[in-house]
C-alpha cells in the first residue's frame, strides 16, 4: 500500500455488539434492509419507540462498519477497515455524563481494569492504519465481553457485519442522504 491517500479507517465501537457491562444493548434490525437502515440514519426508527441513545449509537457505528466493509470490496485495492478504540479514558467523551457517571470514567473503570489509557486508544486507531495482519473491510475491537485489550476481527461476535447484502444495504441507505 503507497500513501494515506489508499488507507481508510473507521472508528467504531464495542457498542455495535452491545455492552452488558454497561447496561448498553446491541443494535438488532429485523431484516437489516436499507429502508430498516435507513430510518436509522433518518431517526424515524425511534419515531414509535422510546428513544435509546446507547442504541442509537451502536446502529451507527454498526452502520458504518457495514459500510467499510462494502467500500472495501468495491475498492479492493484500497484499505478500509473499522476500528473501535476501546474504552478510553482522556477523550472528553464522558464530559457530558452527570458527575457520578464522569467520575466513574475517569477513576472507578480505569481503576478495575475495565479501560486503558489515551495512547492506547490512539494506538489502535494507528494499528488499524498501518498493521497489514488486520484484514481488510474487516471491524476490530476488543474481545466478546471486554472494553479494553487486544483487538479481534468482531466478525465471530457480530456475525451481520460481514455480510455482503448487509453492507450493500448500508451503502444504499447512507447514500439516500449523499447528494
Amino acid at each position: 500500500m503507497d500513501g494515506l491517500a489508499r488507507l481508510r479507517s473507521s472508528s467504531a465501537s464495542e457498542a455495535v455488539r452491545g455492552v452488558p457491562k454497561l447496561r448498553m444493548k446491541g443494535p438488532s434490525f429485523v431484516s437489516t434492509s436499507a429502508d430498516e437502515l435507513a430510518s436509522v440514519i433518518d431517526g424515524s426508527y425511534f419515531a414509535n419507540r422510546k428513544p435509546d441513545f446507547n442504541l442509537a449509537f451502536g446502529q451507527a457505528k454498526y452502520i458504518g462498519a457495514l459500510w467499510m466493509g462494502y467500500l472495501a470490496r468495491k475498492y479492493p485495492n484500497r484499505r478500509f477497515i473499522t476500528v473501535s478504540p476501546g474504552n478510553t479514558t482522556g477523550t472528553g467523551a464522558a464530559s457530558g455524563l452527570p458527575l457520578p457517571m464522569r467520575i466513574a470514567a475517569k477513576y472507578v473503570m480505569p481503576a478495575l481494569g475495565l479501560a486503558h489509557k489515551l495512547d492506547v486508544g490512539a494506538k489502535r486507531l494507528v494499528d488499524g492504519v498501518t498493521d497489514p495482519t488486520l484484514s481488510n473491510g474487516a471491524f476490530y475491537a476488543s474481545a466478546a465481553d471486554k472494553l479494553n485489550g487486544p483487538m479481534v476481527n468482531q466478525a465471530e461476535f457480530v456475525p451481520g457485519v460481514g455480510n455482503p447484502s448487509f453492507q450493500d444495504n448500508a451503502n444504499e441507505a447512507i447514500h439516500r442522504f449523499i447528494r
